[in-house]
């Protein structure tokens, strides 16, 4: 299967629908951005497809035997420990000089003795970013990942983000059209029910 397929996916929380008869594809080896208003089940399209919950009706076909990776929105990182420790608890094959190579690409160098609990909310947003890219995944997905860099930081975040996702598949929440085009324009519209 060259795609993960969705056909016809409902999910309602209350009873009140947040999709309904969704049909969508997701490429493999590409970046898909999913797209909406607020409240139009965005995130509840990746806990889908993630498989941290069930559609109601509708299925999804290709995920299986895939190894998943997440950004999440947010960090959930292990606040006592180091930047180091936090991306080798998700790649415990990362030696310690792997770790910090790309702590130090994205600013984070002078702070890897430090517990990321004292880490500022752009560092742990950069931490998480870079657990996810590193834990070894089929396919990642990304909830808003850049929310709440400041510009600089978001645009050195981002080259490092699409230089090491390039041949890979990932599934991109954002509200940013910019963020679409720089990952490549290929988008999943939804519209809020």
């Amino acid at each position: 299967m060259c795609a993960i397929i969705l056909e016809n996916v409902c999910k309602r929380y209350g009873g009140k629908a947040v999709l309904d008869g969704l049909c969508c594809r997701f490429p493999l080896g590409e970046a898909t951005c999913v797209m909406g208003p607020s409240g139009c089940g965005k995130t509840t399209l990746l806990s889908l497809l993630m498989g941290l919950e069930q559609p109601d009706s509708g299925r999804i076909r290709g995920l299986a035997g895939l190894r998943k990776s997440a950004i999440f929105q947010e960090d959930r990182l292990v606040e006592t420990s180091g930047a180091v420790a936090n991306l080798r608890l998700a790649n415990p094959r990362l030696s310690r000089q792997r770790a910090e190579e790309p702590l130090c690409a994205l600013g984070l160098g002078d702070s890897l003795g430090q517990p990321v609990g004292s880490f500022s909310g752009g560092m742990k947003r950069r931490v998480a970013i870079l657990r996810a890219l590193h834990a070894g995944y089929d396919i990642l997905f990304a909830d808003e990942p850049f929310k709440g860099l400041d510009s600089a930081t978001k645009q050195l975040t981002m080259e490092y983000f699409r230089k090491n996702i390039q041949g890979r598949t990932v599934v991109l929440v954002t509200h940013e059209e910019a963020e679409r085009e720089f990952f490549g324009g290929r988008a999943v519209r939804l519209e809020k029910l």
